[in-house]
């Protein structure tokens, strides 16, 4: 047995929460060549994903979707945002105003460190675990400012799975939240 089958397994003991590990890997198209990056995360079976390697929990489905338990997808269109609109959207989230805070009240926008780090290397069009995270493709805006462009954002193609920056005013990406980190 592989320590990313004993992690998840520790991770249920020491919690006493039902969650389930996503061994498998979806892709739409596979580079069988690359090693799978997602393999370790933990389905918690309530519409989010824990990261035992980084200590982070995201939300299964992007916003502008909810997590349908019963049927196990995501359920409508997902939305996009500015840069700061994004950010709004997450505090709406985080205060219940908005979408589906899951019973929770820290959800934020990840940063670029961690928004790259749920791209499936082995997946591309998209660029994601889609067992994982269905209905993600497209760029997903981060939380970090560009140094010395004031009026830019990173931000990830979950298409191909390049990070890039867009200006922060004029361009629209998705969101997908993540609670805990930093």
């Amino acid at each position: 047995m592989s320590h990313k089958t004993i992690l998840p397994a520790m991770m249920m003991l020491a919690t006493g929460t039902a969650t389930t590990a996503l061994a498998d890997l979806q892709c739409t198209h596979e580079n069988t060549a690359a090693p799978a990056t997602t393999a370790h995360l933990v389905d918690n079976g309530d519409g989010t994903v824990s990261d035992p390697k980084t200590g982070l929990v995201w939300k299964k489905c992007p916003e502008g979707q909810t997590w349908n338990s019963g049927a196990k997808k995501c359920d409508g269109t997902v939305a996009t945002y500015t840069w700061q609109q994004a950010l709004q959207r997450a505090a709406q989230v985080d205060a219940g105003a908005a979408g589906q805070n899951l019973g929770h009240a820290d959800w934020r926008l990840p940063n670029i460190k961690e928004l790259a780090s749920i791209v499936e290397r082995r997946c591309w069009g998209p660029a994601i675990n889609e067992a994982v995270f269905p209905a993600t493709s497209d760029w997903f805006w981060s939380s970090s400012p560009v140094a010395g462009y004031a009026g830019d954002a990173w931000a990830v193609d979950f298409d191909y799975g390049g990070r890039a920056w867009n200006p922060r005013s004029s361009h629209s990406s998705g969101v997908r939240l993540v609670r805990g980190g930093q």
